[in-house]
């Protein structure tokens, strides 16, 4: 049965992966850089990514979202494709997001 309250209940948000693509700057091809991509899932089923460079770039959005990883792995599952190297929200346990968050994992 529907319940109009779960529908206004706020989302609990998981940390399900944390996934990472090298990458190398064309103006300068000495500075080699890591990209950190953080997958979430709520409760509800809804996807949500973070990302974050080790190196400070002009423009990171465009860059992260033309690497590999994002193209091959994050952008299908965003979109809801199952992949099964990603965990989903019923399989993390809470407390583990939390030790992940403050860098405990």
């Amino acid at each position: 049965m529907f319940n109009f309250k779960n529908l206004f209940k706020k989302d609990d948000w998981r940390l399900v992966k944390t996934l990472t693509d090298d990458f190398i700057m064309i103006k300068d091809e000495s500075k080699k850089g890591k990209m950190y991509y953080r997958l979430y899932e709520s409760n509800k089923g809804k996807r949500k990514m973070e990302y974050q460079s080790n190196l400070k770039i002009g423009n990171i959005h465009d860059l992260a979202f033309r690497l590999d990883a994002y193209l091959d792995t994050i952008y299908p599952w965003l979109e809801g494709g199952y992949n099964p190297d990603i965990p989903k929200y019923d399989e993390i346990p809470e407390m583990n997001t939390a030790a992940a968050l403050k860098g405990k994992l």
